[in-house]
């Protein structure tokens, strides 16, 4: 199976990005259709489209140019393995980190990104605003856009 991301631009679609068979996981396919931003280089897309088609092999995400990819205070990369970063959503303003997890596959983030609502240790029940794939720091982020605290 391979991925392809589009951009529309104007009318227009051309691919951007392409990860052919055996450079990325089945799994790790489906966590990027879950996700509605996606980071490369410095920018950030959004999802407009997901498009897939029965008998073929090749997946595709169009996208659109949203912004410049902003930077967090204690913004971490991770130079290995496959981490999940929860942070609540601000709008324009710094996005704290509320918790992380370290995970086995993204077969395990797709549990997550799959959801609406995630309870989170110490944090309590959290509404889920957004998801992204974030590439230039190898990590899936969801912001949180409602915290209601464990009593």
């Amino acid at each position: 199976m391979e991925l392809i991301y589009y951009l529309h631009d104007r009318g227009s679609y051309k691919p951007i990005y392409e990860y052919k068979k055996g450079t990325v996981s089945e799994d790790e396919i489906y966590a990027r259709q879950l996700c509605t931003f996606f980071i490369k280089n410095g920018v950030q897309y959004k999802l407009i489209c997901n498009e897939g088609t029965l008998h073929n092999s090749t997946e595709t995400l169009t996208v659109e140019r949203d912004d410049v990819a902003r930077d967090f205070y204690k913004q971490k990369t991770y130079p290995e393995g496959i981490h999940l970063e929860f942070r609540e959503y601000r709008y324009l303003q710094d996005m704290p980190l509320l918790h992380t997890e370290e995970l086995e596959s993204h077969w395990a983030a797709i549990k997550y990104l799959l959801k609406d609502i995630v309870h989170l240790p110490g944090i309590g029940e959290c509404h889920i605003d957004s998801k992204e794939i974030d590439e230039d720091r190898q990590c899936y982020v969801i912001y949180i856009s409602k915290i209601v605290k464990e009593g």
